[in-house]
């Protein structure tokens, strides 16, 4: 286990040398809410309810299962991805994103 830790801190300290960051570290965060224009959306919430209150999404596919719901509401430099597991609202990520990155999923 401290060999792991080892090796990814070490491969941190090289993607930062060249300045690079790994996307899976890209300024990523998970909530346990949001606030939508019509409303708050909290984990459990159908497809139906967050389509209510958060509008259509920009994009969505799917990947192991889930059906993966993609927001970008504007002007933030966030965009968010709503994760849908048996129609049910699992997880909201928030991923710092624009045209110039990359490593954002949204912008490929």
């Amino acid at each position: 286990m401290k060999t792991a830790i080892l090796v990814f801190a070490m491969v941190l300290s090289v993607l930062g040398f060249f300045g690079k960051t790994p996307p899976a570290l890209a300024f990523r965060s998970d909530l346990s809410n949001y606030r939508c224009a019509s409303g708050l959306v909290f984990m459990g919430d159908s497809e139906r309810k967050v389509a209510d209150r958060c509008g259509e999404a920009n994009d969505s596919y799917i990947e192991e299962n889930d059906d993966i719901w993609v927001y970008n509401f504007g002007d933030s430099r966030f965009v968010y991805y709503f994760t849908f597991t048996n129609g049910k609202l699992q997880r909201i990520r928030q991923v710092a994103c624009d045209a110039d990155n990359p490593d954002c999923l949204y912008f490929r």
